[in-house]
């Protein structure tokens, strides 16, 4: 080792050639000195002196262990370009150091660095400030204060686990955190703050933002439950729940939750259906204005769902008091539980007639049911869901009703039918006998639009009843051309038939049941009655009527009865009528 040499004597003799003119123009700047506790070693940083006229002969490095003792040469260093040297020590006691640069042009003088501390003390422990959901970028974000440390380079983030993995190294006060996933627990983060020789502080206590999850949810009275994780890292004032509809801006829908609070829970109402929801919840911290945001949690709130298409295909007369309604939506929906059947008289004030089974198969439906002669309505059908939540209603379509008047009985006169996607392509006045099926029925005239009436009083057969069909103009989207029947009417009728509704055996007044009638013939006229469990009790003509007594002569019970009567008027045209009768105490 080179003989013990004070410093000042270094600086000495630097004061003493001060004024001669050299190359070595700038004495070496030592920049930092580092240690390395684990390997008991220190490593110096420096800028090296220039050396113009190629004076360069070394430089030497002169360190001690205390201030107390003088510096000892410890080392050389023969390149002029080299900047760091890594020095073993017997100690980690607080090294200091300096070096001399020699020599000068005229080979004589030397130059002297400033005097460093070995760097043996780290930045000292810091703290995050938060760690929020970045809606920007869809990342969990740190953010901190900045260190107070003398010496700082940077900051050191970790993912605190059993190792601590060292996740960001940036001289930033934010960072925002990639490989993690914002809705899971778990995502624990901490920071140390290192100075230019890597030296990094204490690791600081963790921080853990909210986690948010969808709880449970009650679709019926669209309610939805939010749970969340509480925030870690500083003592929270209070959680607030921020919801958004289709993309508006964010607000509040309730009151906060302390943040003190064991509840972790927020329970919603949703205004609307068949909108996207999006929630988050925020952190207030206690005391300060500070906060931390959760990731966002969707949830969109449909309409369970309804049937894309309704439709009713047509509204057709079976007789004239009996209305076949046919229908067809689309199938296989969980959700749908019944088809709900409107009417109205006048299309724009409807009320529920009927509740059709919801179709498992093709969509298609069928229902028939009575109504009144000679009236017509408006009919449409909607499908409910499993919370009675009721859709929009299909198309609505009018049965035709074909009418004439006391005064010109022989005058047909109809109202359109109402409903198809395609107009009428034609309108046919269909005739036949009484009580045939109206399919077998001839057209007597076709009109492509709606005449004002139709005069039938010169038809050359009396006995003709006549009827309305309506043709659809091509096929409609569902792959069909449908037709729709009206009532049917009998202008050339010789009488009108009176059927009691009541009697009572033994009364001086309506004692048997016996329908009456100007021209019937009540020899040719027949009548049967059935009981409730559909069993003939009564079988005749209409000369006599019944008096109340089974086949066996015995008093039947009182009660309701259904009644089939045929009835012959003098011209021998005949009519079905079907009815009950109430037979009275």
């Amino acid at each position: 080792m080179l003989p013990a040499v004070k410093k000042i004597g270094a600086f000495l003799c630097l004061f003493l050639t001060g004024w001669e003119t050299y190359a070595l123009d700038k004495a070496p700047v030592l920049q930092r000195i580092c240690l390395d506790r684990l390997n008991q070693t220190a490593t110096l940083y420096w800028v090296p002196p220039s050396d113009n006229c190629a004076s360069f002969s070394k430089l030497i490095v002169y360190g001690r262990e205390d201030v107390s003792l003088i510096f000892s040469p410890m080392a050389e260093v023969l390149n002029p370009a080299q900047s760091s040297l890594t020095l073993p020590l017997g100690n980690l006691k607080r090294w200091d150091f300096f070096l001399v640069a020699r020599y000068a042009c005229n080979g004589l003088d030397t130059l002297v660095s400033d005097t460093l501390f070995v760097d043996d003390e780290e930045p000292a422990e810091m703290g995050l400030d938060s760690v929020s959901y970045d809606p920007a970028s869809g990342l969990l974000m740190a953010g901190w204060s900045p260190s107070t440390a003398a010496d700082l380079k940077g900051y050191f983030l970790y993912h605190v686990t059993g190792t601590n993995i060292r996740i960001a190294d940036t001289a930033a006060r934010t960072y925002r955190i990639r490989g993690m996933n914002p809705a899971v627990l778990g995502n624990k983060i901490a920071i140390a703050a290192y100075d230019s020789c890597n030296q990094a502080g204490i690791i600081s206590a963790d921080h853990e933002a909210v986690t948010l999850r969808k709880s449970d949810s009650s679709y019926c009275d669209r309610r939805l439950g939010l749970r969340f994780t509480p925030y870690k890292g500083w003592a929270v004032d209070r959680y607030e729940l921020f919801m958004q509809e289709d993309g508006q801006a964010f607000w509040t829908p309730g009151p906060s939750l302390p943040g003190s609070t064991a509840n972790t829970l927020f329970t919603v109402r949703l205004p609307k259906r068949q909108v996207l929801y999006r929630f988050f919840v925020r952190a207030y911290r206690q005391g300060i204005n500070m906060s931390s945001r959760s990731h966002e949690v969707s949830y969109y709130l449909d309409s369970q769902p309804e049937p894309s298409f309704r439709y009713i295909k047509r509204v057709s007369h079976l007789s004239n008091t009996e209305i076949e309604i046919r229908g067809i939506t689309e199938a296989g929906l969980s959700s749908v539980q019944e088809l709900i059947v409107e009417r109205s008289s006048d299309g724009s004030t409807w009320n529920t007639w009927t509740r059709v089974p919801y179709p498992d198969q093709n969509g298609n439906w069928r229902r028939t049911l009575p109504v009144p002669e000679r009236e017509s309505y408006f009919f449409r059908f909607r499908s409910s869901d499993q919370c009675a939540q009721i859709s929009q209603a299909s198309n609505a379509s009018r049965n035709i009703l074909l009418s004439n008047s006391a005064n010109y009985p022989y005058r047909l006169e109809w109202l359109d039918y109402v409903g198809w996607g395609n107009p009428v392509e034609e309108y046919q006045l269909l005739a036949g006998p009484r009580n045939n099926s109206i399919s077998t029925w001839n057209v007597s005239e076709s009109h492509t639009s709606k005449p004002a009436f139709i005069d039938v009083e010169n038809a050359s057969d009396k006995s003709l009843c006549y009827c309305i069909r309506a043709i659809e103009n091509g096929t409609n989207i569902f792959g069909t051309k449908d037709t729709a029947y009206s009532n049917i009417l009998c202008p050339f009728s010789g009488f009108d038939v009176y059927i009691p509704n009541a009697f009572r055996p033994g009364s001086p007044y309506n004692p048997v049941f016996k329908p009456t009638g100007v021209s019937l013939d009540t020899r040719a006229s027949k009548m049967s009655i059935y009981n409730r469990w559909g069993e003939k009790i009564y079988s005749s003509t209409l000369v006599d009527g019944w008096d109340g007594r089974d086949a066996t002569g015995s008093p039947s019970p009182f009660g309701v009865y259904v009644y089939l009567i045929e009835a012959v008027d003098a011209s021998g045209v005949l009519t079905h009528y079907r009815g009950m009768v109430h037979l009275l105490k």
